[in-house]
């Protein structure tokens, strides 16, 4: 997956955000039954017919079902340009057109018959033979301070850390998802290292924005 600093969902950053990481659609499939499974959109159509009723996505409304739409809609689409680029109405009509025949073709064929859809990826009970895979578009997670917000120094310093290495204490702990989920706990351990990258960050801030 090609890293992308200068743009979020095809829209100048101009240093207004700092990147901090990535992120992928990832597709699950039993290994068990699906030896071989689809790694382009027209080969899940194909594998969505051959297998009616066992393929879904997260509704569309969910980030990750806009993910599947957005990919589909990047393979079928052979001029591309315009697809990294601010939208326009005549643009989107024009990409539209192929994304909605490929959205009519593949949603009867789909988990009830594409009228429903689950409410998310975390609502799908997974079974031992499940395997994961990918061949989507990614992004870039940025980070950004709020104008209003009440401790800016503070979420400098934790922005300017999220964009280095983390932490050894963190890394050890599970990972930020582990430190979110869990209140910080602990977070006092760190405070120094967190303090000590500011420096740090900021010459790699200047880096990538200058590229």
């Amino acid at each position: 997956m090609e890293l992308n600093f200068v743009s979020a969902f095809s829209e100048p950053v101009e240093g207004l955000e700092a990147p901090w990481g990535m992120a992928q659609l990832t597709f699950f499939a039993d290994s068990k039954n699906v030896t071989t499974p689809p790694k382009r959109m027209p080969a899940l159509l194909d594998f969505a017919k051959a297998n009616p009723g066992r393929v879904t996505y997260p509704r569309p409304r969910n980030f990750h079902g806009m993910t599947f739409i957005k990919q589909a809609l990047v393979e079928v689409n052979t001029d591309r340009a315009a697809l990294y680029k601010p939208v326009t109405p005549e643009a989107l009509a024009k990409a539209g057109t192929p994304l909605w025949a490929y959205l009519d073709a593949q949603h009867p064929h789909l988990w009830r018959v594409g009228k429903q859809f689950v409410q998310n990826a975390a609502a799908t009970r997974l079974i031992d033979t499940v395997a994961n895979y990918q061949f989507t578009i990614g992004n870039t997670h940025f980070l950004a301070i709020p104008y209003n917000a009440k401790a800016k120094e503070g979420a400098q310093v934790l922005a300017k850390s999220s964009m280095s290495c983390v932490p050894s204490p963190i890394r050890m702990a599970g990972g930020w998802m582990h430190w979110l989920r869990n209140g910080f706990r602990g977070m006092g351990r760190v405070k120094g290292q967190l303090q000590g990258t500011v420096s740090r960050q900021l010459n790699f801030a200047h880096r990538t924005e200058r590229r």
